[in-house]
């Protein structure tokens, strides 16, 4: 109940905003974008990317496995022993909760590095917006997709795809 009030709050605090006159202005910065147009966030995707497809490939292997186990385990079972269909089924289950185990890791690993790059990016974004935000005198940059929508200031994201690549070549 806490953490609506606190975001109620938050948001009625953000519609105040256009009203509100700053003696320096605000500014918007489209941080998604951004990720998307600099140099290193184009890297990093594509680094992702490739972790990404080779994870899937020895997943989809893994996969492929299980199921030829399946498969061998139904043509046959009409004539094996039932200590062998035991055997067989324990043998299976076994595969599954690996494949499962593998599948749960490799989400996590790609979400870590995913997490990791991110918040690398971010804070090299909020520096160089820092210090554009005060070389222009601005009292507050703000992320437009934080809720607010105030059309007349200005978007300095291209600017800081400008100096981001510029200071990270």
């Amino acid at each position: 109940m806490s953490h609506f009030l606190a975001r109620a709050g938050f948001a009625a605090t953000l519609a105040v905003l256009p009203s509100l006159s700053f003696a320096g202005g605000m500014a918007v910065v489209d941080f998604q974008q951004a990720l998307n147009d600099v140099n290193e966030g184009k890297i990093v995707q594509a680094r992702l990317e490739g972790m990404y497809t080779e994870k899937k490939k020895s997943i989809d292997q893994m996969e492929k496995q299980l199921m030829a186990m399946q498969q061998e385990y139904e043509q046959q079972a009409l004539v094996m022993t039932p200590d062998a269909l035991k055997a067989k089924e324990r043998e299976i289950m076994q595969a599954q909760m690996v494949y499962q185990q593998e599948v749960q890791k490799a989400e996590m690993e790609f979400q870590a590095q995913y997490n990791q790059e991110m918040e690398t990016l971010l804070g090299k974004m909020a520096e160089i917006c820092e210090a554009m935000g005060k070389e222009k005198g601005y009292d507050m940059v703000i992320e437009r997709n934080a809720g607010v929508v105030y059309t007349s200031a200005p978007d300095i994201t291209g600017d800081l795809v400008v100096r981001y690549n510029a200071k990270y070549q």
